[in-house]
C-alpha cells in the first residue's frame, strides 16, 4: 500500500508544481528561484526515501518544511501550518512521505 501511495504522489505532485512555477516565473523571479530550490529538495527526498522503509521524524519534518513552502506559494494565505514536536520524538521512525498525506488532506 505504501509503494502504491508513493507512485501516486509523483505525477500529481509534478503536475501541480510545474503549473505553480509557470504562474510565478514571470511575476516574481526571486520567489520562482526559491520555489525551484524547494521543489528540488522535495523531489530529492521523494527519490531518496523510496530506498528506505522508515525515516526519522526529523527527516520527515525537514521534508514537510520544503513541501509546505511549495503549498504556501500555490495557496498563499489560504493555507497555514503549525508544528509543535518535542525534541524527544525526532528520532522516532515512521514510513517516509506519511506526513505529505497529512498535509494534502
Amino acid at each position: 500500500q505504501l509503494e502504491s501511495l508513493r507512485n501516486q504522489i509523483n505525477p500529481h505532485f509534478v503536475f501541480n508544481s510545474l503549473n505553480t512555477l509557470i504562474s510565478i516565473i514571470d511575476e516574481d523571479a526571486p520567489t520562482a528561484k526559491n520555489y525551484i530550490q524547494h521543489l528540488s529538495q522535495v523531489y530529492r527526498y521523494i527519490l531518496q526515501s523510496r530506498e528506505k522503509e522508515l525515516v526519522t521524524l526529523e527527516e520527515e519534518l525537514r521534508f514537510v518544511d520544503s513541501y509546505f513552502y511549495l503549498l504556501s506559494i500555490r495557496f498563499g494565505t489560504n493555507i497555514q501550518l503549525k508544528k509543535r514536536v518535542e525534541a524527544t520524538f525526532l528520532h522516532y521512525k515512521l514510513p517516509s512521505l506519511v506526513c505529505q498525506v497529512l498535509l494534502e488532506n
